[in-house]
């Protein structure tokens, strides 16, 4: 809390007749009252004062006790940061010439922040309404609350914040109560199971559904077509790559892929990954004849897929689209794309017909794809009022119509993020998250981000969202950071301020209520932040932010994200090392009430960690009586564990680890960029390669996939840290019990592809 409420009620009469609120209109009087009320509010931390000085609203912000500044201080970031106010973090001294700031000066507060709109009236809107929305916000937060049922979207956000942060046991457990409760029909949740495949790389999981071959013939959005597709070209094609062989692909694609890929063919998503890219040109080739408008369209699609994609990609083009070769007009390319006509409807420069209306509706429902709802939806907007009333009045049409109209939100689709945040206060939540959820897998970040201007603008939509929509975009942000992360350049240095103004957003939502889902995609973000590089100011405030956040008691749930976090700091040249130790002294203080519930090998992992930090000993290790020292030798007893990552500190600190835990085994290092005798030697002969597929390079992951013997484990962490790797292993090795509770928090199906 802030003051006691006794001391509130007594220090807001010493303030009031300095705070020059005379003449304001009486809405504006509400919300400044909400704002001073923050003074006697027990669950706020610290308050916040409103003043008019000079003609501009200025703002105080104050906190009896450096605990509540420190709660304070990332809440005002994220409501009224830099892009609002000239709000920083740091406390100023207090003038004892100013009548106001004397009061605050005698009362105990001899800093604080002093920040202000300036003369900018729309921001000045802004602030004064986020942070009426800040008192609120933070008023429903700490209001204990009875159990209640989950809801059907609470579930689902969860499930894609979990997929945004890589939490693999999340998304299970959020897919699992989803399938249990019955909330959503079967094909619905299909379509959730192969996202979450896809997104961890479980090509052969996906091939493998039993609900694999209705997915190809049912209507699908262009991420599940794309996923499909993946995995088929991951799956059935990818040997006849790896021999560099594309006469045997395309005898591959048509006698294995094509006969029961129903309808998935049909049409190229917008944004093919590159496996789906090369299979899509596979069917290309296969068209009679061959589709080399679609080829074309692949090849511009490949110059943003990484080099080592696009080169048998090239050679697939050369094999099967020979420049000598004629090329068919459009008239002569068959129409079983419905992309063909969407595309005429686009460039149609006549009156528009009722028949074209009717086939375009086909078209876009078969495509199921936003740029497709676009198009027919102006083209219908343009019939006659006599025509469109026609083609309405058939219900295949106004079904058709009715769901674009309900995925678009409204009769025009959003052409960019910054129109969708605009639409959030009046759009209904569930129209949102769709229309989200199709933007994050239809739309090329490139397409939307061309200049610095398209940066900033939407950095700064998505800071000075109205306080009314805020929740709304809580709601949906995972889909926003699922986007930029599936950018081909992530992290990139131009779209730094688009990734700070989704962190401040996760930051605020963690000042609120503590989510781990919601933690690990604030992580994500910031291992692309300090990949980057940050200068020291910038470096501070993300780490302070997030250290600030963190839960005054963490679970042991919460462990192996907190390790994460922590090796991410030390992993990362820092600027400020002092930030950095806060930081440290921040995660152990949340984990000091469950030490004793850790592990041996938790202990272990802390405590090594801790020597990056100075600390020889942070918890010590209890001795083991008999009864928990294991009978007889260790499965890992004189065996062989391959470690491979590219980030040479994680797995140093696992080995030592391991080493300390179990010395019986015999630990190796794997961090090759490319092939090289000892990496193929150590694939054949290891009898665990544990491959860290987030911190990997690609070529690398397919020498050991290729080489590995059919019965010898190869184990795929979720995490990039020592903590993931731990777990994996000790998942693998149950009698071992090195960090794992739960022998279902992770899975051993290898992501196929990187």
């Amino acid at each position: 809390m802030s003051l006691t409420a006794a001391d509130g009620r007594a220090f807001a009469p010493l303030v009031r007749p300095y705070l020059n609120w005379t003449g304001v209109r009486p809405d504006r009087l509400e919300r400044l009252e909400l704002i001073l009320g923050t003074l006697e509010d027990e669950r706020f931390p610290g308050g916040i004062i409103p003043r008019v000085q000079s003609g501009t609203m200025v703002y105080y912000a104050v906190a009896p006790s450096s605990e509540q500044w420190r709660r304070l201080v990332p809440l005002l970031r994220a409501t009224v940061g830099s892009t609002i106010t000239n709000f920083t973090g740091p406390n100023v001294a207090f003038d004892e010439n100013d009548p106001l700031e004397t009061v605050l000066i005698e009362n105990g507060y001899a800093q604080g922040a002093r920040f202000t709109a300036g003369g900018d009236v729309q921001r000045g809107r802004y602030a004064l309404a986020a942070l009426a929305r800040l008192r609120t916000l933070v008023d429903e937060s700490r209001v204990t609350r009875r159990a209640e049922p989950r809801t059907t979207g609470e579930v689902l956000r969860t499930f894609e914040l979990a997929l945004a942060a890589l939490d693999r046991p999340a998304a299970e457990d959020a897919l699992a109560f989803l399938r249990v409760n019955l909330r959503l029909d079967a094909v619905n949740l299909s379509f959730l199971t192969v996202r979450l495949h896809a997104t961890f790389r479980e090509w052969d999981r996906i091939c493998q559904l039993g609900s694999f071959p209705s997915l190809c013939r049912t209507r699908r959005t262009p991420a599940v077509t794309n996923a499909l597709a993946e995995a088929l070209y991951r799956t059935v094609i990818l040997p006849s790559e790896q021999a560099d062989d594309p006469e045997q692909s395309f005898v591959v694609f048509r006698a294995d892929v094509l006969p029961h890929a129903g309808s998935l063919f049909n049409y190229c998503p917008p944004r093919p990954t590159p496996g789906a890219g090369k299979a899509f040109l596979l069917a290309a080739r296969a068209e009679m004849p061959p589709n080399r408008k679609l080829a074309e369209h692949l090849d511009g699609m490949a110059a943003e897929w990484p080099a080592h994609e696009v080169r048998f990609f090239k050679r697939l083009v050369e094999f099967g689209f020979p420049v000598a070769a004629p090329q068919p007009t459009r008239e002569a390319l068959p129409l079983r794309n419905f992309g063909d006509e969407i595309e005429m409807l686009r460039t149609e420069k006549g009156p528009p017909s009722l028949e074209r209306a009717r086939a375009g509706l086909i078209a876009a429902t078969q495509v199921n794809a936003l740029d497709g709802f676009q198009v027919v939806l102006a083209y219908t907007e343009r019939l006659q009022l006599r025509e469109r009333k026609e083609l309405l009045d058939n219900a295949f049409n106004r079904s058709a119509y009715e769901q674009m109209l309900e995925a678009a939100g409204g009769h025009t689709v959003p052409k960019n993020w910054i129109e969708w945040i605009a639409r959030l206060e009046d759009a209904p939540l569930a129209e949102s998250q769709e229309f989200a959820r199709r933007a994050a897998s239809d739309w090329r970040v490139h397409d939307h981000l061309r200049t610095e201007a398209d940066v900033r603008e939407l950095a700064e939509s998505i800071a000075r969202v109205s306080p009314v929509a805020q929740d709304r975009l809580f709601d949906t942000l995972p889909y926003l950071v699922q986007w930029v992360q599936a950018d081909s350049a992530w992290p990139e240095g131009a779209l730094r301020p688009l990734y700070g103004a989704l962190y401040d957003h996760l930051i605020l939502q963690l000042s609120l209520r503590w989510q781990s889902e919601a933690a690990g995609v604030a992580r994500q973000l910031l291992y692309g932040m300090l990949q980057l590089g940050q200068d020291a100011a910038e470096y501070t405030r993300l780490l302070n932010d997030i250290g600030d956040v963190l839960p005054l008691e963490g679970g042991t749930a919460d462990f192996e994200g907190l390790m994460e976090l922590a090796e991410l700091t030390v992993a990362h040249a820092s600027p400020n090392p002092d930030a950095r130790q806060r930081l440290w002294a921040r995660i152990v203080a949340a984990l000091s009430p469950v030490r004793r519930r850790l592990t041996q090998g938790e202990l272990a992992l802390v405590n090594d960690l801790g020597l990056a930090f100075g600390v020889d000993q942070v918890f010590p290790i209890p001795v083991a009586s008999a009864e928990q020292v294991p009978a007889g030798p260790s499965p890992l007893d004189g065996k062989t564990v391959a470690i491979y990552t590219l980030t040479e500190s994680v797995g140093e600190r696992a080995k030592r680890v391991l080493g300390k835990l179990y010395p019986g085994i015999r630990i190796q290092l794997v961090h090759d960029t490319v092939g090289s005798p000892r990496l193929e030697e150590l694939a054949r002969r290891a009898d665990v390669f544990v491959v860290c597929w987030r911190s990997a390079a690609h070529a690398v992951t397919q020498i050991i996939d290729r080489l590995r013997p059919a019965r010898a484990p190869t184990l795929y962490p979720p995490g990039k840290g020592s903590s993931s790797i731990l777990s994996i292993i000790g998942e693998h090795f149950p009698a071992l019990r090195i960090l794992g509770r739960d022998a279902e928090n992770f899975r051993r199906q290898p992501p196929r592809e990187l």
